[in-house]
């Protein structure tokens, strides 16, 4: 993972779509082909992105946007809950407001899962498919995954004491597979986002919802769109498997492992990820 020390917080582009504001980035290129469009992973943004982006942003026009409730838009008011179909229809709304026709789809863990969702609801809308480590088919939690979900302690534990030191831990431990790859710095973006009581609730009622992915494992089938998946060979959360079923589950699909990297193979294998990408929606 590159480095971001020292680096200012960014003011983001937002539009609006209905009653949501989406903030998001842009790296402008050819306008040859179509633009690809960049979904993040839960408690994290757009930024898991960057080292991706730069790297295509030679060859297309790419957008990574912030979901609602994370990075640098806004959360649903009470009484909204997060759901995959909320999600995809975010990212429709940023497809429709930047006019960006049909376009090739990328999504990271949560951000896979979105993207096959969407996929398989708006087949119209998206050229070619790349889910990365996504959330998809259903895997049993290890404990560590269990344990927010434990009633009365659980949420306890996720709104008030998950402090600092277990979020990066979290990433150096379950989320990378060599801790020298972890940006730290980037992490420690991704908490200040998280901190805060608002956003704790909202992303912790959006970690009930990845625990039962079945809805996108449903919609797999429905995706007819050329599809790579690309995934960590050393994924601890989603362990390979899913892959594989992913790959069983949506017609012509195609899987690519990236050596030497955990969950999060955007982040800590970009040049190898980008390189994958590139050859695929080229």
């Amino acid at each position: 993972m590159s480095g971001d020390a020292g680096r200012k917080a960014e003011e983001l582009p937002r539009i609006r779509s209905g009653d949501r504001e989406i903030a998001y980035r842009e790296w402008p290129g050819p306008g040859d082909r179509p633009p690809l469009v960049l979904v993040h992973g839960f408690l994290v943004d757009h930024r898991e992105w960057e080292d991706v982006a730069v790297r295509l942003a030679s060859r297309r026009r790419v957008v990574a946007l912030d979901l609602p409730g994370f990075g640098r838009s806004p959360t649903p008011p009470k009484g909204v809950e997060p759901s995959f179909e909320l999600f995809v229809e975010a990212v429709i709304g940023l497809i429709d407001e930047l006019a960006l026709g049909t376009v090739d789809l990328a999504g990271h863990s949560m951000g896979g899962g979105i993207a096959v969702a969407l996929a398989a609801r708006h087949p119209g809308r998206v050229r070619k498919l790349v889910p990365v480590d996504a959330l998809s088919f259903p895997f049993p939690l290890p404990f560590k995954g269990r344990l927010p979900l434990i009633p009365g302690f659980g949420p306890l534990l996720f709104k008030r004491l998950y402090g600092r030191g277990m979020f990066v831990n979290y990433f150096r431990k379950d989320v990378v597979h060599d801790p020298r790859t972890l940006n730290v710095e980037r992490i420690e973006h991704y908490y200040r986002a998280f901190d805060t009581r608002e956003r704790r609730d909202w992303a912790y009622r959006t970690l009930r919802l990845t625990a039962h992915p079945s809805p996108v494992a449903k919609a797999a089938p429905a995706v007819h769109a050329p599809t790579l998946i690309v995934w960590g060979e050393h994924d601890r959360l989603i362990p390979l498997r899913v892959a594989h079923q992913l790959r069983d589950a949506i017609p012509g699909a195609r899987l690519e492992l990236v050596a030497g990297s955990g969950h999060a193979a955007p982040e800590e294998q970009p040049e190898a990820t980008a390189q994958l990408m590139a050859g695929f929606l080229d």
